[in-house]
This record gives structure tokens, sequence and C-alpha cells, in this order.
């Protein structure tokens, strides 16, 4: 167990001590759980009561904050600095010896470079590599010619079809499918007929996957996420779309095919985005907006069909006033 004093811990995380450095700590936990040897963290004001009231042996806070009079860290990204904290105390699984688990069907043309660690019932066919440092959990199944960057991490029964390229520092979650089939069909008649989809999934670096996300292989081409994109569980991304550097969508969005969605985007759960469409860089889309045509840069968007955000909440506002509205109205007419 990691034992470390506010100071030290600060020079590792960044912030500004205030009151005794010297104080030991442990371990992290929230404000109602966290004892003396423990740090927890405040930064909404509506737990100001909790943080006063907290046995925590010291607290991350917002600078200035004044509510808990203990030993603390004071932030100007409190939530940041209280992630490194948690990082600090619980860092990340790190391959450091070679090791392939005897269930593991790995092809002699397949490349692994050492150290991999390779869990139980793995499969990894033939051209296949995999970089340095990278952990292959129970029931992975890697393609022909796929590509595994350094020190990626793919948990229980991840599947990357054949081809599909992974940069540094991937971590993808339980059941995530990269490089199935797009939906891509022609029509003869009243039959469809399949269009071969032979282009693939490229992931850049320091990408991260939730459980249960899919991401279909181009049609011709590829299917791109750019580095620092982060997935949440239950995303769909259809054949050749784009995601941009530093996108984050929340669970259950829906991108349809060839659709370009610019940088540094945030997206809210079970949005959707119409097919053949380019969003600009640094868009907000709130939950579960309906998107259907191009939108520019630096905007916030919400409902379906999505508008901009301050008319949304204005109609939105409107919306809840109806029944009262349609009550004058009749009691008008009556009068007329």
């Amino acid at each position: 167990m990691k034992q470390v004093t506010l100071e030290e811990l600060a020079r590792e995380i960044g912030g500004e001590v205030k009151g005794d450095g010297k104080v030991l700590l442990k371990g992290v936990a929230s404000l109602e759980e966290a004892g003396p040897e423990e740090l927890s963290f405040f930064g909404d004001p509506k737990l100001s009561s909790a943080a006063a009231r907290s046995r925590a042996g010291a607290l991350v806070t917002p600078q200035g904050s004044g509510v808990f009079p203990g030993p603390r860290i004071e932030s100007s990204n409190p939530y940041l600095t209280f992630a490194r904290a948690v990082a600090f105390f619980h860092p990340p699984y790190r391959v450091e010896k070679h090791r392939v688990d005897p269930t593991a069907r790995v092809s002699p043309l397949a490349y692994l470079e050492e150290p991999v660690e390779v869990g139980p019932f793995v499969v990894v066919e033939e051209g296949a590599r995999v970089g340095a440092g990278s952990l292959l959990e129970a029931g992975c199944y890697v393609g022909r010619d796929c590509r595994i960057g350094k020190e990626c991490r793919l948990h229980p029964r991840v599947v990357l079809y054949h081809e599909t390229e992974l940069g540094d520092r991937v971590e993808i979650h339980a059941g995530a499918v990269l490089g199935s089939d797009g939906f891509g069909y022609a029509r003869d008649g009243a039959k469809y007929v399949k269009f071969p989809q032979v282009g693939k999934v490229v992931v850049e670096d320091d990408v991260e996957i939730g459980a249960n996300v899919t991401i279909d292989r181009a049609a011709l081409g590829e299917t791109r996420l750019c580095r620092g994109v982060k997935l949440d569980n239950l995303v769909h991304v259809a054949h050749n779309c784009r995601i941009g550097e530093d996108t984050a969508f929340a669970a259950q969005v829906g991108v349809s095919g060839s659709t370009e969605i610019g940088a540094r985007c945030m997206v809210g759960g079970q949005a959707g985005f119409t097919g053949h469409i380019k969003i600009g860089d640094q868009v907000v889309v709130y939950a579960q907006s309906g998107v259907h045509d191009d939108l520019p840069s630096n905007t916030r968007w919400l409902g379906s069909p999505a508008m901009p955000a301050r008319e949304a909440f204005r109609n939105l506002a409107a919306f809840g006033k109806l029944h009262e509205l349609a009550r004058r109205l009749k009691e008008l007419e009556r009068r007329t």
C-alpha cells in the first residue's frame, strides 16, 4: 500500500497545499466514507455541508473555497487534480513480463513484440502484430493482419476483425467489436445485394472505447477515430466515418455512414447523426438530439431535429406553458 504525505502528493499531481502538508495519506475515498488517512474531493457547492463534516485526512478543493478547514490541496481544476490523485494510488496495470496463456492460440505467423501478456482463450491470427506492453485479456480475438500498438489494453471478449489498426495506448472495454461490416446494400428489384465492405478501421493513439461499442469497417478506404477520442458504452460508428481528435461521446450515440465529426466535440447520450454530413470542431450536441445537416464549429445544438441550443431551450420553456395557454384560449373562445 502506498503511503505519501500531502506535500509529496501535491508535487506529483499539482495544486497548492494549505494546512498541514505532513499529513500521511494511504488512499482516496468519497466525502462520506473517507477516513483520516484518505484523500477526498470537493468541487460541487451542493456538497459544501458534506465537505465540512468529512473525516478525510485532506481534500482537493477549488481555490479559496474555504469550506474545509483541514489540510487540503487547492486547485484551479480540482476534478482533474483529484483524477491524478486517484491514478497515483491506483495506477493502471502494466505488462512487465512476456506471458502467453497455454490455452491461447497465437499463429506462428503473428508477431508479438515482448513483453506482451496474452490471456486465456485468446486468438491471434496470422499476420497480426502486437506492440510491447500490450495486454489481451481472456477471450479476445485479433484477426489476420491486425496492428496493435504499444501499451494497449483489450479487455475480455474484444473482437478485432481483419486489418484493424490500433495506435499506442488504446484501451478497449469488454465486448467491443471493431471492423465488422458496414451496412451497405444495393437494390436489385425487390432484393438487397451486399456491397462488399473491403475497407478497414484505424484507431489512433490514446483512444478509449467503451463496452459493447461497434465500429464498422469502411466500404472502401477507412473508418478513423483520431487521437484522444473517448467513446462511452454502446456507441455505434458506421462505415467510413471520421471522429476528430479529443471528441467524446456519451452512451448510445449512433453515427451513420460517411459522417465526419470534428475535433473536441462533446456529444450527449442517445444523440444520433444521419449519414454524409460534416460537423465542425468544438461542437456540443445535447442528449437525444437528432442531427440531420452540417453543423458549424463552436456551436451548441439540442432537439430532434437539432436546432441552436438557445432557441431549443426557449421552445422547451414555452412548451411547458402550452396547457395554460390552451386553457386561456378556450376561456376567450367561450366569452366570444
